[in-house]
């Protein structure tokens, strides 16, 4: 369980702070002379380190669009009316790719008899090491 000023400390260094500790220290209403002490001493402590964590795991979900949220941008650009034809096109564009409805289809039309060409390297090679011997 964090304090009130420890939790000031969490919010601070992962909002306003930007990963600064003396100045989250300061923020969190810590004495200006004492905040890089004070900071190393909470950055020890398991309880803040978690806090931390947690709360800059949770920044980056909700900063992250999902897959759903993606496609649904996508898809409100390609049926908005105010949209240009060629941003229209790149939406559907990738949410096609997105889809899988991409997919490239190759035809191979030959023998590729592998074992013939490597016992004919190896007896290349091993003729260029007896005309060398």
């Amino acid at each position: 369980m964090l304090t009130a000023r420890e939790q000031a400390f969490v919010l601070a260094f992962v909002g306003e702070a930007a990963g600064n500790q003396a100045k989250a220290a300061e923020l969190a209403g810590y004495a200006k002379g004492s905040a890089k002490v004070t900071a190393c001493r909470l950055m020890q402590k398991a309880n803040v380190k978690a806090a931390i964590a947690n709360r800059a795991a949770n920044l980056t979900r909700q900063s992250i669009a999902d897959a759903a949220e993606r496609r649904e941008i996508l898809t409100a650009i390609a049926r908005s009316k105010d949209s240009e034809h060629r941003d229209v096109a790149k939406a559907i564009d990738v949410l096609n790719k997105m889809d899988g409805l991409y997919i490239q289809k190759v035809e191979h039309s030959g023998n590729v008899d592998i074992v013939h060409r490597l016992a004919q390297g190896r007896a290349r090679v091993s003729q260029a090491r007896q005309a060398h011997a």
